[in-house]
């Protein structure tokens, strides 16, 4: 009890760990300018790690729903041109990248079922997106900007607009 188990240390010293996602039997690492990285929770022994474009950017954010994971990948430091990557979360594969814009504020993505759900503040929309190929379903316009990240309960997601109120949008009634 109380005993270290194992350790893991990163190949390289430039980056921090900015958060850790556990789905399964794996931890996904958020790694900043390397991307996404799986490690096996019993063992600390890498996995994969999601080949992002090293250019100053990096992740800056994903969600998962246990089979694929959504990135939000900048290009550079200053946040000004975003990309959704779409990969298998047992692989690390790429499936799909789509640009979202430049000089927008983007939230992290949220995987529902077979849409991915990314917000932006600017313009205050909710973009839906086909898991399949990135293809734009639909966008849902709000009042205000999103001061926090939406939540999903499995069948609905709650979206917090900075005038307070609490929005649900049903997907799939």
């Amino acid at each position: 009890a109380g005993k270290q188990r194992w350790q893991y240390v990163r190949p390289d010293e430039d980056t921090n760990i900015r958060s850790i996602t556990r789905t399964g039997d794996m931890l996904l690492l958020n790694s900043g300018p390397r991307g996404v990285e799986a490690l096996e929770a019993a063992t600390g022994k890498p996995l994969w790690p999601v080949p992002l474009a090293r250019t100053g950017g990096g992740c800056r954010g994903f969600n998962t729903d246990g089979s694929s994971i959504a990135i939000k990948h900048f290009k550079n430091n200053q946040a000004s041109e975003i990309t959704l990557v779409f990969a298998d979360v047992k692989t690390g594969k790429i499936s799909w990248q789509r640009p979202m814009g430049k000089d927008r504020l983007w939230h992290d993505p949220l995987i529902l079922g077979d849409i991915v759900f990314a917000l932006e503040d600017f313009n205050h929309e909710m973009h839906a997106l086909s898991t399949k190929d990135g293809t734009l379903l639909y966008k849902i316009h709000f009042d205000s900007i999103f001061p926090r990240q939406p939540i999903t309960d499995g069948k609905r997601i709650y979206v917090h607009e900075r005038d307070m109120k609490a929005r649900t949008i049903k997907l799939h009634a």
